[in-house]
């Protein structure tokens, strides 16, 4: 399991001294500075042509609620007044998150999370990128252990597998075990396909009946917000 980020070697990792198949650690939440140390790792030999997108572009065209002034992010950190947990679902080469750590600085927990590694992770330095699965991402997590996760395209594709529609049931069952990891209080917001928006945010809203408040924001956005 690829582990990036400040302080790191980058690459594959090895959980303690041991060796061999085991459940990877739970990295979010209050034990993620522990639970990162000690860890050995070696430099990818793959990589990967994943497009770049900057934060400036998250915040102005596709989430400015949660990072404009005033938003999400500014209202929560006052409100918890420690570091929140921030994870960058489908984080392509890295830039967003990058972003999103240099400007929020000591008042984020940054991490980012993509199924392919790409070669720009070497590069970033204020970010803890994994590399995984989906599912063994879920491993990962820790229950009501993240504020925010945030996905401009990853998690649509939940629902279009390379172009071809999956069930939507499929992709809701995904979206109901990812949120069980936001804290109370916190957001899963990503956009999806406007064809689809509709039918995936009735199909959530089934899902999580009583445990959040979904709402749909312009033509391709779901907000999700834990009760």
């Amino acid at each position: 399991m690829p582990v990036f980020g400040k302080g790191r070697k980058h690459g594959r990792i090895v959980l303690g001294k041991r060796r061999g198949n085991r459940e990877p650690k739970q990295l979010l939440g209050k034990q993620v500075a522990r639970s990162l140390s000690g860890f050995r790792a070696f430099v990818p030999r793959q990589k990967w042509n994943i497009e770049h997108t900057s934060f400036g572009s998250i915040k102005e065209f596709y989430f400015t609620p949660l990072f404009g002034e005033n938003g999400f992010i500014s209202r929560r950190y006052m409100e918890k007044k420690r570091p929140l947990v921030v994870l960058d679902w489908g984080c392509g080469a890295g830039d967003a998150i990058s972003g999103l750590a240099s400007e929020y600085r000591r008042k984020v927990r940054a991490y980012g999370f993509a199924k392919d590694i790409h070669e720009n992770w070497a590069k970033i330095k204020n970010v803890k990128l994994i590399g995984q699965t989906k599912e063994g991402l879920l491993r990962m997590l820790k229950d009501n252990s993240v504020d925010l996760i945030y996905s401009t395209l990853g998690l649509g594709y939940l629902f279009r597998e390379m172009g071809e529609e999956v069930t939507i049931e499929e992709g809701t069952d995904y979206v109901a075990k990812l949120f069980e990891k936001v804290a109370p209080g916190g957001k899963l917001v990503f956009e999806c396909d406007p064809d689809l928006v509709g039918s995936i945010k009735d199909s959530i809203c089934a899902s999580l009946k009583g445990k959040a408040v979904v709402v749909r924001k312009g033509i391709d956005q779901i907000d999700i917000t834990k009760n």
